[in-house]
């Protein structure tokens, strides 16, 4: 069911844990004072911008402004389909009802912001909009791509994009491939799982290995058992594919782990192999 942009802006209020109903609770907000809560509502419906500013002061958020900024085109288009969120991860996390809002038709939208933006927080709010099966179609590709060859972004005012913060934004996106698995594009998949330059950002991607529905994925997986990055996800879809010949590779990690590996991977591993080895009977 499609949501006006009363119930939109209503639910920002409740999502930030703004004053819910009382006559006029926003009176030192600037340009709100002697509005009613109704009144308040219906000004960030059509503009949430407003909503913005109060937010970065009351909320202490001072990335806001320049984040608003940086998505201005996108937020517009959102606004004037009825979505007046203050950034695209309102697109998935506010509620209506105990419900998400109801944003499919707005995916080719997200998907053309996700391939020309280089601004690394809307980049990662847009891959995790993306990453849900009514978005696959559309997502998958730009996903592949993006997780095969991630380009230079820009952090917010006063953050240097990391290596690490990359790696997380390229797990994240494995993630959402994760979410995507299917035996058509198997291939690609297996492609991608096996290539050791990839590293963790691989984990959800081998734990997904299963649902491609393919002959090749117990070979795959017995050949990441030597990766510490993936090797505890490596077992965990092995034990899901009853793929009974890998009981000594498994057994062998759980008694004596390579003594090269850090103890948060030996750790992972021991714990995988405990329930696989107890799956595989």
């Amino acid at each position: 069911m499609r949501q006006s942009p009363d119930e939109v802006a209503r639910a920002i209020l409740e999502y930030y844990d703004l004053p819910a109903d009382p006559a006029a609770p926003f009176e030192d907000w600037t340009g709100a004072a002697g509005l009613s809560h109704r009144e308040v509502v219906d000004r960030i419906a059509g503009d949430p911008g407003f909503l913005a500013a109060r937010i970065a002061e009351v909320k202490n958020d001072p990335a806001l402004p320049q984040y608003r900024e940086e998505a201005s085109g996108l937020l517009a288009s959102l606004t004037e389909a009825g979505f007046p969120v203050l950034r695209v991860e309102h697109l998935y996390r506010l509620r209506l009802n105990g419900k998400m809002l109801d944003y499919k038709a707005q995916v080719p939208l997200l998907v053309e912001w996700l391939d020309r933006t280089d601004y690394f927080p809307l980049v990662g709010e847009l891959v995790r909009a993306l990453s849900f099966g009514f978005a696959k179609k559309q997502a998958r590709p730009l996903f592949l791509r993006l997780f095969r060859d991630l380009p230079e972004l820009r952090g917010a005012a006063g953050h240097k994009v990391t290596e690490s913060d990359r790696e997380d934004l390229r797990w994240a996106i494995g993630l959402g491939l994760a979410g995507f698995a299917e035996p058509a594009v198997a291939d690609e998949y297996l492609d991608l799982v096996a290539d050791p330059k990839y590293g963790s950002a691989r984990s959800e991607l081998v734990n997904a290995l299963p649902k491609l529905k393919d002959d090749r994925a117990a070979a795959v997986a017995m050949g990441l058992l030597d990766d510490p990055s993936v090797a505890h996800m490596a077992v965990r879809t092995l034990a899901k594919l009853n793929h009974a010949e890998a009981k000594p590779r498994i057994q062998a990690l759980l008694d004596d782990p390579p003594s090269t590996w850090d103890d948060n991977d030996v750790y992972n591993v021991r714990t995988e192999a405990r329930k696989a080895l107890k799956k595989l009977g």
